[in-house]
């Protein structure tokens, strides 16, 4: 789980050099993390987990307009 934590937050570091295939992976690579973290709702709070699934889906729309 923190490996694609990580590798998600990592990858989003080099936005700059993106092209259509980089967009598509980051955006792969996210909906694994927003995957993961439902998995968690029964042991979180859901609210917590949807405010974070919401914030890394708002992260990528801001990083696709670059």
């Amino acid at each position: 789980m923190y490996v694609k934590v990580v590798d998600l937050s990592l990858i989003g570091e080099t936005v700059l050099d993106w092209n259509e295939e980089d967009m598509a992976a980051y955006h792969e690579k996210r909906l694994e993390v927003d995957t993961l973290l439902s998995r968690f709702k029964s042991t979180y709070r859901s609210e917590r987990i949807d405010s974070v699934c919401r914030l890394l889906s708002e992260k990528e729309k801001l990083l696709n307009k670059k």
